[in-house]
């Protein structure tokens, strides 16, 4: 099979499928009912990362039709201790189709019931022209199977930049693709950029546990862009070759205090660094011990968030811009626990429990950043995990998320934030 091929000059944006959305949503149903009949025999490439420590794994899987009807199904699916996300995209050549996104998330406690949202995307040419959403909770170790469940019809005017919502969807799915088709490429031994994790063949339970590097750093696992180009390295000061301690998995780490540890955002295609971090993470797993790191990537990588973490609170989180060009460039870092820091404050000024017990003897652990457009705005949400570690007091522990507003400098130095807001749980 050649993958390669699955997808001629993919990224270029095709010419509307047929004005009447009429016709066009019976072409979608009659092609959408196709492809599931047919696409578990056709040529199939799959790749997939686990991370045993953060119970974490994604998986991409592409299926291209082998006849003249030019179908194309992609699907990836995330998977924590909290859920499930899954988008699936169906193509006609270089026609997105169809999308639908369902995101499956469940609370921590215990028989704590599963939350269920659907969304369906429906496209003419590169024009959104219908979108059905359901919704439902299901008990604890239950079914959560939404065919029961109505659709509700969701106007334009709650989607957030709509028109906006076939490039999107079309650049995500196009990442998946290209990661897929350097995979293939590189264990072929083309020439090919090899993406962050290596790949085997769907049916061989392929589980990536490989890193990239280049001269001087060591790719962070699970850091790398949506499409794969760009991630978060560390490596030593002055040191072109890197000695750590190995694991039996052949990832490498030091400790963290070493003097001369500093973290990079590398190029993945030029095995090449853009710029320093202010970040200190010290290994190549992303979860080590106590110990984390967390990247967000908004969708076209123009900004990239990196937060590292220890089992109680964050000890540094920053925000960059990059600039792609000739050659990619990185801005100066806006510090992010800060402004988290000041938002919660203000959000808590009336708390009597927090009052009581001191704001400032609070840790804050951040996680599950995630960078978005909202209409012309990026916006970057963050959930925050507030508390005084091993108190039995009430109070002493809370759950806020923040929402900031997120711009380039215009002088092109360091991006700026702006508190939205702050919703408690």
């Amino acid at each position: 099979m050649k993958f390669l091929h699955f997808l001629p000059c993919f990224l270029f944006l095709a010419a509307p499928l047929l004005a009447d959305n009429k016709s066009a949503l019976k072409e979608i149903s009659v092609a959408f009912d196709q492809i599931e009949k047919d696409y578990k025999d056709w040529p199939h490439y799959s790749y997939q990362v686990e991370n045993m420590e953060g119970g974490q794994s994604r998986k991409e899987d592409v299926w291209k039709s082998e006849g003249d009807s030019g179908f194309i199904r992609v699907e990836s699916q995330n998977f924590d201790d909290h859920g499930e996300l899954k988008t699936q995209f169906f193509f006609k050549g270089a026609d997105l189709l169809f999308s639908l996104d369902r995101s499956e998330s469940s609370p921590m406690e215990l028989k704590a019931p599963t939350s269920v949202t659907e969304r369906r995307y429906y496209f003419a040419g590169d024009k959104l022209i219908r979108v059905l959403e359901k919704k439902g909770t299901f008990p604890s170790g239950k079914p959560t199977n939404t065919a029961g469940l109505k659709n509700r019809e969701v106007p334009p005017g709650e989607l957030e930049n709509a028109d906006e919502t076939y490039r999107t969807q079309h650049e995500i799915a196009a990442g998946i693709i290209e990661n897929l088709r350097r995979a293939e490429a590189g264990s072929s031994g083309e020439a090919a950029d090899a993406p962050a994790q290596s790949p085997e063949p769907a049916g061989k339970g392929a589980s990536g546990t490989g890193n990239i590097t280049g001269e001087g750093w060591r790719m962070i696992a699970g850091s790398a862009s949506r499409d794969g180009r760009y991630a978060l390295a560390w490596g030593l000061k002055g040191s072109t070759e890197i000695q750590g301690e190995a694991a039996e998995d052949g990832s490498l780490s030091v400790t963290e205090d070493e003097a001369k540890l500093v973290n990079y955002l590398v190029d993945l295609q030029n095995k090449s660094i853009v710029g320093p971090l202010k970040g200190k993470h010290f290994a190549d797993k992303s979860s080590l011990g106590h110990s984390t790191s967390e990247t967000a990537w908004s969708s076209a990588a123009t900004f990239v968030a990196q937060i590292n973490s220890g089992k109680w609170a964050t000890w540094d989180a920053q925000v960059y811009e990059m600039k792609e060009g000739e050659k990619a460039s990185l801005s100066k870092g806006t510090d992010l626990l800060e402004p988290v820091k000041k938002a919660i404050r203000e959000f808590k000024a009336g708390d009597k429990a927090v009052k009581k017990l001191g704001f400032d003897n609070f840790t804050f652990a951040l996680h599950d950043t995630h960078i978005a457009q909202r209409g012309p705005e990026t916006v970057l949400v963050v959930e925050v995990n507030a508390g005084i570690p091993k108190s039995e007091e009430e109070g002493a522990f809370f759950d806020v998320t923040l929402t900031f507003s997120l711009a380039p400098d215009e002088n092109g130095g360091a991006p700026a934030l702006k508190s939205l807001g702050a919703e408690g749980h």
